[in-house]
C-alpha cells in the first residue's frame, strides 16, 4: 500500500513520460504475481515448512521493497519502469508466500475459534493498510522516495523475521 501512496506522485515528478495507465500496470504487477503464486504456495508450503515459507516470503518482500526503492536511482524512465515492475512482482510473490501461509497457520493453530482469529488477522492487516500509507506520506518529507522505501524494507525485515523467529518450530511440520 505504501507503493500505491508514493509511486504516482514520484513518477509524475521524475518520469512524466509514464502514463497513468502504465503506472496502473506497474501497481497491478503485484496483484498478478500474488494471484499466480498463491496456489503454488498453497501446494508446497507443507513441504517447505510453514515457518520457513513465511520467512522466505518476508525476505523476498523486504528485498523487493529495497529494490523498488533503488529504482529511484534510474534516471531513464524505461529502466525505472521495468526495474520497478520486476521489484513489484517480487513483492507480490513474497507477500503471497507470507500471507497465504499465515492464514494456513492461523487455521491450523486455532481450529476451535478459527473465524475469530481470522478476523483478528484481517483486522491487523487492515490496520497496516491504514497506517502504512499515512506513515509513508510523513516519512517521504524527510527521507524522500528512496529513503522511505528503504525504511519500510528494513522494517519488514526486522519485524517480519522477528515474528518468524517467535513461531514454534512445530509450525514447519507437514500438516497438509
Amino acid at each position: 500500500m505504501n507503493v500505491a501512496a508514493l509511486l504516482p506522485a514520484y513518477a509524475a515528478e521524475h518520469h512524466p513520460g509514464l502514463s497513468a495507465a502504465m503506472n496502473g500496470v506497474l501497481l497491478a504487477v503485484y496483484q498478478v504475481t500474488f494471484f499466480i503464486s498463491a496456489p503454488i504456495v498453497g501446494l508446497y508450503m507443507g513441504l517447505v515448512g510453514r515457518k520457513n515459507c513465511i520467512g522466505y516470503g518476508v525476505i523476498a518482500l523486504s528485498l523487493a521493497t529495497g529494490m523498488f526503492s533503488m529504482a529511484a536511482l534510474f534516471t531513464h524512465q524505461w529502466n525505472f519502469y521495468w526495474f520497478s515492475c520486476f521489484a513489484r512482482g517480487l513483492q507480490g510473490i513474497g507477500d503471497g508466500m507470507a500471507y497465504i501461509t499465515i492464514v494456513s497457520v492461523t487455521s491450523l493453530e486455532f481450529p476451535e475459534n478459527n473465524e475469530v482469529y481470522q478476523g483478528y488477522l484481517n483486522m491487523a492487516l487492515g490496520a497496516g493498510f491504514c497506517v502504512g500509507p499515512a506513515l509513508a506520506a510523513i516519512l517521504i518529507r524527510w527521507f524522500g522516495y528512496l529513503g522511505t522505501n528503504l525504511i519500510f524494507a528494513a522494517l519488514i525485515m526486522i519485524i517480519g523475521l522477528g515474528g518468524v523467529f517467535l513461531l514454534p518450530a512445530r509450525i514447519n511440520e507437514n500438516q497438509s
